[in-house]
């Protein structure tokens, strides 16, 4: 009982995520773990109101939507998955039906042959014996033990369902990640024919200067080397976006042909993190919904094992007719039946029946602390997205800063060497510089992106707009 009074205890304070995030040591009282905030930490400096439908609305990006609509619909290995879960669902079923009576319809036809000798005199007989019937069979399940193991099933079903919506949104936080991962790698390789291209209207110019006697050879060299340079990263951006967009393709179900067009610009996300995000929103993650529900079913079992030092008490019954002709199987004056009833109570099993209940006792107290950990992870894992959203926006305006500064220092580096006022030395450096802040911006609006999937991919809310978005109490989802 003070197992229960714990779990029930557990199972309040994580649902709803304001009391203690515990697990229970060997004396079944709980031990807090840790003390979740009403709100986050890392998010009490902004304004917006929540809400809680605000997911792919904030990429306005249709090309993305259509994106994870096919990969819901043709990813094989979710499509896997979802067989696992039917699987799952039939083993309810299971369970249900050793809950009911067994029965079986049975004929059976025989003919006996009997011989005997008297002397030289050999006489015989033949006995034909014709019966139909019907058998029952039934356990009953007075102690609750085969209600617990439904129970447990139904705690089973309800985990791998969750694992499947996790799945999905796993799924879409891929498709989204290697989407964007493309668009960079293009926006990237505009930036390196450009850079390709600079370079070489340098190199230019320092081998007209070299003609001219104000260039030597050791700047030729250079000038040259950075154009080499250049047209290797150029390789190298077109190589890397071809794996995104294969990768992307096998999500998608598709063959992986690269035959994918990334666009060429990056969603800006207008949208700042809503003021007072509730912690409660964790409730609706698959994944803790999967845990709890774990930890359900080894409750069930638990108790399905507490029970098993008593008797089981089985009913049996037959009933139908018999005769020696087939028209007599119709003849309810050869009606045949019996009933009876049993008891068998366990009483040397060499400690199988003590050992299984320390093992569901093992895997209940392996549950509560899976599910602990899983609700600090996920704690952890939406403080770290918000803190990184918030550091990433600060870095963005550093470095929009240095780039505008480099441009500037770039034009200015090549009007005073033109001039002969500077070596080309600071003409290149300024150039590498320039072009090395551009593409950390590039890179820099990409990681934006994907921080806010993490944090979107943290809360647990869908990809997809549905009218269920609003946050559920964790294991409160029901089978259909």
């Amino acid at each position: 009982m003070s197992r229960f009074v714990s779990f029930a205890f557990l199972v309040v304070s994580l649902a709803a995520f304001s009391g203690c995030v515990g697990a229970l040591d060997r004396t079944g009282r709980p031990r807090v773990a840790a003390m979740p905030p009403e709100s986050w930490t890392a998010a009490r400096n902004s304004a917006a109101p929540y809400r809680p439908d605000a997911w792919l609305d904030d990429f306005r990006d249709a090309t993305l939507r259509g994106l994870i609509e096919e990969a819901l619909q043709y990813n094989h290995n979710l499509a896997a998955a979802r067989a696992r879960m039917e699987a799952v669902f039939a083993g309810i079923r299971l369970q249900t039906a050793s809950r009911l009576p067994q029965i079986d319809a049975n004929a059976n036809a025989s003919r006996t042959q009997r011989t005997s000798s008297s002397g030289f005199q050999i006489t015989g007989s033949r006995t034909n014996n014709y019966n139909v019937g019907v058998a029952v069979n039934w356990e009953l399940d007075v102690w609750g033990r085969r209600r617990h193991r439904v129970n447990a099933a139904v705690a089973d079903f309800l985990s791998t369902r969750a694992g499947f919506e996790a799945a999905q949104l796993s799924l879409a936080a891929a498709v989204a990640r290697l989407w964007y991962t493309a668009v960079e790698s293009r926006l990237q390789i505009e930036l390196a024919e450009r850079r390709v291209s600079s370079f070489k209207n340098s190199l230019d110019i320092i081998e007209t200067g070299q003609r001219a006697g104000t260039s030597s050879a050791l700047d030729v060299h250079l000038a040259r080397a950075d154009v080499a340079n250049a047209q290797s990263d150029l390789i190298v951006r077109r190589r890397v976006m071809d794996d995104n967009l294969r990768s992307l393709e096998v999500l998608l179900g598709r063959y992986p042909a690269a035959e994918i067009s990334a666009d060429t610009v990056l969603p800006e996300i207008t949208s700042v993190v809503p003021a007072g995000l509730p912690s409660e929103l964790l409730s609706r993650r698959p994944d803790l919904i999967a845990a709890h529900q774990t930890l359900e079913a080894a409750l069930e079992r638990q108790e399905d094992e507490s029970r098993n030092y008593l008797p089981d008490i089985r009913l049996t019954g037959n009933g139908g007719t018999s005769g020696d002709a087939l028209r007599n199987l119709l003849n309810w004056n050869f009606l045949v039946w019996n009933i009876a009833g049993g008891l068998v109570q366990p009483v040397f099993r060499g400690g199988t029946l003590a050992a299984r209940r320390t093992v569901s006792h093992a895997a209940y107290d392996a549950a509560v602390a899976d599910y602990a950990h899983a609700v600090l992870v996920a704690f952890s894992e939406v403080e770290r997205a918000l803190v990184a959203g918030a550091t990433l926006e600060e870095q963005r305006s550093a470095l929009d800063a240095a780039r505008t500064e480099l441009t500037q220092a770039e034009v200015l580096a090549l009007e005073r060497y033109r001039k002969g006022l500077e070596d080309v030395n600071t003409v290149l450096s300024t150039q590498r510089q320039t072009f090395a802040a551009e593409s950390a911006v590039i890179a820099l609006r990409n990681s934006q992106l994907q921080r806010r999937l993490d944090l979107y991919l943290a809360l647990g809310g869908p990809f997809l707009p549905s009218s269920d978005d609003a946050a559920a109490p964790v294991g409160s989802t029901k089978p259909e």
